[in-house]
């Protein structure tokens, strides 16, 4: 059963960047805190950049990910880090747990819940995990979706604000 909505979600992936490519302008969005608290756009800092991260807890990709999101984006506390995920809550704090250890609690960073499905049809991505790094001013500085190319991601901070 995973494996089988895993690969629709594959093809869903695939056809919205296929169609319409990575959202070039940060889309307005909400997304829910732990808490239940919204979160949208309105709540980023206007002088940071912003790196969104679209992950499901299961995909060892996106455990390498964060992994490496935790290992090199804390060198720089100026990036905004979002990771949002479509699963539950309980999924994701056992995820956090094991794969988030460097990025919980870290006032640049915010773990949300994606509960309307709405990241796909906003933000784009092609595949988990997607990484996009944005610009203050909102615009993207880059996409990816290798998990070991966030290191290259670290080095465009520049080219972003950071």
């Amino acid at each position: 059963m995973i494996r089988k909505s895993c690969f629709c979600l594959a093809i869903i992936l695939f056809v919205s960047r296929a169609l319409f490519g990575q959202a070039q302008v940060l889309p307005e969005f909400t997304f829910y805190r732990a808490d239940g608290r919204p979160f949208g756009r309105q709540d980023l800092p206007a002088h940071r950049p912003l790196l969104f991260v679209f992950y499901d807890p299961d995909c060892p990709h996106c455990q390498q990910a964060i992994q490496h999101i935790g290992e090199q984006f804390l060198l720089n506390g100026q990036t905004a880090i979002s990771l949002v995920s479509v699963e539950k809550w309980d999924k994701i704090r056992s995820f956090i747990s094991v794969y988030g250890v460097k990025l919980k609690n870290r006032p640049n960073v915010v773990w949300l819940l994606d509960s309307a499905a709405t990241f796909i049809g906003k933000f784009k991505p092609l595949k988990y995990p997607a990484m996009m790094l944005y610009s203050p001013p909102g615009k993207l500085v880059d996409y990816e979706d290798n998990a070991n190319s966030v290191f290259r991601l670290v080095k465009l901070l520049p080219a972003a604000g950071g």
